[in-house]
């Protein structure tokens, strides 16, 4: 004879689960409502995007990448950006050929509070600064680590002008000590820079010391012994506005980078803000069809 149990109660875990998932509900759908602000205003000018993206960057890859990093658990601060400074972030993606965001590493837009307001910052990731370096005509290769306390590193700049790095990967966590990169050039000759962490210190400080610095501190350290390449190498203009707006010591400063080097975008995104914070005030937030106008304003710098 079969007897009918019944059924288990829940576990104290699955109950604690369960309550936790319902009280970061609202959360969760505040986050995505913000998220899909800001995808509706770079959607309405991703023709904007086209029109400077290089080097076969698509603009709904920028796009993508960065409503993804949006959507990560660590992507509140980025939400919390302007419109208008990550759609900035994006346009120097564009003119620099880089695509934004943690999957790739090319290049990140970095939160950064600005006369206490929160706007995204182009920031070059070290994947991209070999990415472009790779552009150059003169290089074959190119690569850069980091060197951990306990590792054994050699360097000879004598006769055999070479680098020994043996890494122990139980190392990964100490203090970084030192940094290198190598390129191969197209004549067949081997180039290296070795920076010690003096030298990576000096470059954190000329930088302000960017929130990059703090989130990304191995990555910005790769790409410091990159730079010092350079003048090994023959770079396209894309490498030199990348090198301005890494040099940028304020948001401001980027802006009128790309003001430059765009023909006044940074001062067609500040007025499509004022046309719709005012538009907003009298009759609530604008309609797709508003903020399609909005940007065809922007557009036309008018």
């Amino acid at each position: 004879m079969s007897t009918t149990q019944p059924p288990r109660a829940g576990s104290r875990l699955n109950y604690d689960a369960s309550s936790k998932a319902i009280q970061s509900a609202p959360q969760q759908t505040t986050a995505l409502a913000t998220i899909n602000e800001h995808k509706a205003f770079l959607d309405a000018r991703v023709g904007v995007l086209r029109e400077w993206a290089k080097n076969s960057v698509k603009p709904e890859a920028l796009l993508r990448f960065t409503l993804r990093d949006m959507a990560d658990e660590r992507g509140e601060k980025l939400r919390q950006c302007t419109k208008e400074s990550i759609y900035l972030g994006l346009i120097a993606c564009a003119v620099t050929g880089l695509e934004p965001g943690a999957l790739k590493g090319e290049a990140y837009l970095v939160p950064y509070k600005n006369k206490g307001v929160m706007e995204a910052t182009f920031q070059r990731g070290y994947k991209g600064v070999i990415k472009m370096a790779l552009r150059s005509r003169g290089v074959r290769s190119i690569r850069s680590n980091v060197v951990y306390e306990g590792d054994l590193f050699e360097v000879d700049e004598g006769t055999a002008n070479s680098i020994v790095h043996r890494p122990n990967f139980g190392n990964r966590g100490k203090e970084i000590i030192a940094a290198y990169a190598i390129a191969k050039l197209a004549n067949g000759e081997s180039v290296f820079e070795v920076m010690d962490r003096d030298d990576l210190d000096a470059v954190r400080k000329a930088g302000s010391d960017s929130p990059a610095w703090r989130d990304w501190p191995d990555q910005m350290m790769r790409k410091a012994p990159i730079h010092r390449l350079g003048k090994f190498l023959q770079f396209d203009e894309s490498w030199h506005i990348a090198n301005a707006l890494d040099n940028a010591r304020t948001v401001d400063d980027q802006r009128r980078i790309i003001d430059v080097e765009t023909g006044g975008e940074s001062h067609k995104a500040d007025l499509s803000s004022q046309i719709a914070a005012e538009m907003a005030a009298q009759a609530g937030d604008p309609s797709p069809e508003e903020a399609a106008e909005i940007a065809r304003l922007e557009r036309e710098g008018k």
